[in-house]
């Protein structure tokens, strides 16, 4: 039986951002649960599928901040890695103060994309699964 890759889910609020990271998960295997480009849509794909890893941009601009999504994704149990086109000490212990697994530097190349992917999805969770339910799902 074939092992199933792990759930993407790509938040960025360049749309070139997040095509081109969800190209780059799909090409190695990865099932990309959205491609979105605000806090909200990303909270919102959480209702039908949480991801095992979620690439957020720390910039995120939108009434939910990167920082704040990526809170909100560490609670359901993902996987964390940062965006940032500015990887400064500042965007590294943000990233760490959040929990994330990691900040990838935009624009990112191929090798380095995978490397932060693989590294991510080989540490462990910050905090167990939990299961959203809305109303209409019962």
């Amino acid at each position: 039986m074939k092992a199933v890759k792990a759930k993407i889910l790509v938040a960025d609020d360049s749309d070139l951002v997040a095509r081109v990271a969800g190209q780059l998960a799909t090409r190695f295997g990865y099932r990309v649960t959205a491609c979105v480009s605000c806090g909200a849509d990303a909270l919102a794909s959480l209702r039908t599928d949480i991801p095992d890893l979620a690439l957020v941009d720390l910039h995120m601009g939108g009434a939910l901040t990167g920082i704040e999504l990526a809170t909100e994704l560490i609670q359901t149990g993902a996987r964390v890695v940062l965006l940032s086109a500015l990887p400064t000490p500042r965007s590294h212990q943000l990233a760490d103060q959040v929990g994330a697994h990691g900040l990838l530097a935009k624009p990112f190349g191929t090798v380095e994309f995978r490397h932060e992917v693989e590294s991510a999805l080989g540490r462990p969770r910050l905090h167990e699964r939990v299961v959203i339910r809305t109303a209409s799902s019962g």
